[in-house]
């Protein structure tokens, strides 16, 4: 018989999604609540508020190769979380970069309607932490940095770890083309009310949701004010926390930018076009942040460009790294994204000809 990968490497039994149902039917996008060596619930790794502690079925699925998820659905302090388990087929994979449903097939406990709308959300793993997570055999695979080349063999297919994340052998061209991606962006700064045009840095980048567990908006005020799911097909969110010293909450706002909008880790850009297009209407002061001039960080993110509803990062060790936006090439070229020269030379073409 085949034997598993080494305990030391990283397995998880169990993993438990957590959100807060709207009864709205919006799909929202998120990131798993945490991947547990052991089952969730259990005294070395508690549920959310642990209020599902009790209710998890601690036990194999019963065809002994399927996986076990379990949901917690938050109930805003009001009352217990609502819970619920599920199963899903051995060769399931969470990606740790890009969202997508999850297909069960079977229920180990019934949570009611609340829990089957968060089945029906974008779910993802928590990139930094765990990688990308792969089931085999009723376990849940880690595919982290360093696990680069780690092979698992399901139903004569190979599955590598690849740059964070598994891969199928032979359809190695669907993995993801860059190495690190983040859902959303932070702004923050301190409005004067005088409309001075200050320079700054993103307060930060988040594989998940800014306003989430684990990536809080600054001093907390803005988490439960962001909105977590695209209203414009394709675009990229950027939140903004603005200061207010202290004596009152941060205000907060929200836009999203179009595709092949690049956040530079070298030059500055403006966000006051988007003043009248905000998806979460801030006040005067945050939209006096939005008309300063942004980059990203250069050592902690890179360059970040839009694709899709992601902003993808390119850094010196990802030199000359391809990303394809519509009928667009762009290369990671020297801590910047650059339009490849055969877009350009496309571009040139096209362009009239001068007959006079």
């Amino acid at each position: 018989t085949e034997e598993l990968p080494a305990a030391s490497t990283r397995s998880y039994l169990s993993i438990e999604l957590f959100g807060d149902a709207k009864g709205k039917g919006n799909v929202e996008s998120k990131e798993i609540y945490q991947a547990c060596d052991g089952w969730v619930g259990g005294d070395s790794c508690e549920s959310e508020a642990k209020d599902c502690d009790s209710k998890f079925v601690h036990s194999t699925p019963s065809d002994g190769i399927s996986c076990p998820i379990m949901i917690s659905e938050d109930d805003d302090g009001l009352n217990s979380n609502d819970c619920g388990q599920v199963t899903v087929n051995q060769g399931t994979i969470i990606s740790a970069t890009k969202y997508s449903k999850l297909e069960t097939n079977g229920e180990m406990r019934d949570g009611g309607k609340d829990v089957d709308e968060l089945l029906g959300w974008n779910w993802k793993s928590k990139q930094d932490e765990i990688g990308s997570l792969l089931c085999k055999k009723g376990v849940w695979f880690g595919c982290h940095w360093d696990e680069e080349g780690r092979t698992l063999n399901i139903e004569e297919k190979n599955h590598i770890c690849s740059s964070g994340e598994w891969v199928i052998e032979g359809e190695e061209e669907s993995a993801v083309i860059t190495p690190k991606v983040y859902q959303s962006v932070e702004l923050f700064g301190d409005a004067t009310g005088e409309d001075m045009i200050e320079s700054k840095e993103i307060r930060q980048a988040c594989t998940g949701w800014v306003g989430e567990e684990s990536c809080k908006s600054e001093a907390n005020d803005c988490n439960n004010n962001f909105i977590h799911f695209i209203e414009k097909e394709g675009y990229c969110p950027i939140m903004v926390s603005e200061d207010d010293d202290g004596l009152n909450s941060n205000d907060c706002g929200q836009i999203e930018v179009e595709e092949e909008t690049i956040l530079s880790s070298t030059g500055y850009l403006r966000f006051d076009d988007y003043l009248d297009k905000m998806v979460l209407e801030g006040n005067s002061d945050v939209k006096e942040l939005l008309g300063w001039e942004w980059k990203s960080n250069a050592d902690e993110y890179g360059s970040l460009i839009c694709k899709d509803t992601f902003w993808y990062s390119c850094q010196g060790s990802f030199e000359g790294m391809e990303l394809s936006i519509g009928d667009k090439t762009y290369v990671c070229h020297y801590d910047k994204w650059e339009l490849s020269e055969t877009t350009e030379d496309s571009e040139d073409s096209s362009d009239p000809i001068d007959e006079s």
